[in-house]
């Protein structure tokens, strides 16, 4: 037996509609009580005493939908806004000036922001730090001096959007 089946990462799916109407019409046909019903279905009795609940209000067991879940209070429209107008920002900048356009409300983190950005495809730093990329073929550390300098003069060295204000 693999282990597969608890690795999905999410909600499992509902039960079969002719599962659950084959443990309803047994409940209705007074084949047991909830207890015994739901152990011989290997369902959890508040489970089959809600499919029940739902067959008598509804005369259905086909599942409920699925809720909504929670929905981001920040408006893509003006986080595409606020990068137009500055878009060497930092995470904590965006959310100090999305805070400043929108009312008390609305107001938001620095972390929601990062969200956000990365929902709408944009590509977020992790620092703010000026890192020695060994992945870009036109950048040599040792050419340019920086195998010498020590990591503090480096930080120094950042590009405006990356000091602290």
């Amino acid at each position: 037996m693999t282990h597969e089946l608890y690795l999905t990462g999410g909600m499992p799916g509902p039960y079969d509609n002719a599962f659950r109407g084959r443990a309803v019409a047994a409940y209705e046909a007074g084949e047991g009580g909830y207890h015994e019903l739901a152990s011989l279905f290997r369902v959890g009795y508040r489970t089959l005493q809600r499919w029940v609940a739902q067959y008598r209000a509804t005369e259905s067991v086909v599942p409920r939908p699925r809720g909504g879940g929670w929905r981001s209070p920040i408006d893509p429209i003006v986080l595409h806004a606020l990068i137009r107008e500055c878009p060497d920002a930092t995470s904590d900048e965006l959310s100090r000036a999305y805070n400043r356009r929108v009312g008390r409300d609305g107001r938001t983190s620095a972390r929601s922001v990062r969200r956000a950005l990365r929902r709408e495809g944009y590509v977020v730093k992790k620092n703010g730090a000026v890192q020695v990329s060994a992945t870009d073929p036109t950048f040599s550390a040792a050419a340019n001096g920086f195998g010498t300098r020590s990591r503090r003069s480096i930080r120094a060295a950042g590009s405006p959007s990356t000091r602290r204000g």
